[in-house]
């Protein structure tokens, strides 16, 4: 079930809502390497600190020049484009970012200051409706492809937040036909108070191949999702040691010693 455990040490954070501010392209008519859906955990769990701080490791994962590498990447066939948006979930789930084009390094610029600009969903406290937050992102880019000429090598969609649903809902019945017909849920538990949440996400959130990157906290995060950004938008596999930058020695000890993040790979069914 698990490809490996890795650990590294260092890591910020992002998430963001509102209207998208910038010039990144709205997403018109136009062929992807991936189309990409950020579902955001901004429950009642999810105070406006440890908001800011997700919202500012997206906004610093966009701004970094190996995920901006990677998103215009032409190489191997690679069209060097993504649409990307940003979903909210609490109690309910709502679009805060519509799909957006990112074909430059300024587009991704753009973006990572309409990310750093989006206000937070009203939907704030309440429940934890991760299934929510999934149709939302599976409605969204179900939408997107319905659009005359849009098309994807792949679909992704990428769900982080610190807690597992307890709205009643199933988020792996919510994710399993997108997952069924081709589609990816990756997941990035943040380990405040649940020290198992990353094996929550692996068995209830993750499919379709997906993975799971575990950041011990808030702080913790911003790292992951460039290491997470650069693995969905390239296609690539995460545990690739040009991934996760740990000297020679550190992937001797990957199972045994203990880090800030930790990474699991689902496989297929």
């Amino acid at each position: 079930m698990f490809i490996g455990r890795l650990k590294q040490t260092a890591v910020a954070a992002v998430v963001g809502i509102g209207a998208v501010g910038g010039t990144a392209t709205m997403a018109t008519a136009t062929t992807v390497d991936t189309v990409l859906s950020l579902v955001i955990d901004v429950s009642g769990s999810v105070d406006s600190a440890e908001y800011n701080t997700q919202v500012q490791g997206y906004v610093n994962a966009f701004n970094d020049s190996a995920v901006q590498d990677a998103i215009i990447d032409k190489s191997d066939g690679r069209v060097g484009a993504i649409a990307v948006n940003v979903v909210q979930f609490a109690s309910s789930a709502v679009e805060a970012i519509g799909f957006t084009i990112l074909d430059a390094d300024t587009d991704a610029s753009n973006f990572a200051s309409a990310l750093s600009s989006m206000a937070r969903s009203g939907s704030v406290g309440g429940l934890t409706d991760i299934a929510d937050g999934i149709t939302a992102g599976v409605n969204s880019i179900t939408g997107w492809l319905a659009t005359a000429g849009n098309s994807a090598t792949r679909r992704v969609i990428d769900v982080s937040g610190d807690g597992s649903d307890n709205s009643g809902a199933s988020p792996f019945t919510a994710g399993a036909n997108f997952c069924g017909s081709g589609g990816v849920i990756n997941g990035v538990a943040i380990l405040t108070d649940d020290d198992a949440l990353d094996t929550y996400y692996e068995n209830n959130v993750v499919c379709g191949g997906g993975f799971v990157l575990a950041a011990s906290g808030f702080d913790t995060f911003g790292d992951a999702i460039k290491t997470k950004l650069r693995a969905e938008i390239s296609g690539e596999d995460p545990t690739d040691p040009a991934y996760i930058p740990l000297p020679a020695a550190g992937w001797l000890l990957i199972g045994g010693i203990g880090g800030l993040v930790a990474l699991r790979r689902k496989k297929a069914a």
